[in-house]
């Protein structure tokens, strides 16, 4: 699966909000998996595993803003 994006830190909240279904300020595994979904991205479950494990930094099975933005600019 390959992702190219270029962002800014207002683009990069504005596609967290997107992902962000429940407006909770997280990113659970579901609303990331939907979210791709939605942009037309279909990872195996082996490929989506190991995006939401680089995402998930501190492995709490959630994404913040913080570590979302992370992963983004480590590219």
């Amino acid at each position: 699966m390959k992702i190219e994006l270029t962002h800014s830190s207002v683009e990069t909240e504005q596609l967290f909000k997107r992902y962000d279904f429940d407006k909770d300020g997280r990113i659970s595994r579901y609303e990331l998996f939907s979210g791709l979904e939605i942009m037309g991205m279909r990872p195996s479950a082996q490929e989506f595993n190991n995006l939401f494990a680089l995402m998930d930094q501190d492995g709490d099975g959630l994404i913040t803003l913080e570590e979302f933005e992370q992963f983004l600019t480590s590219f």
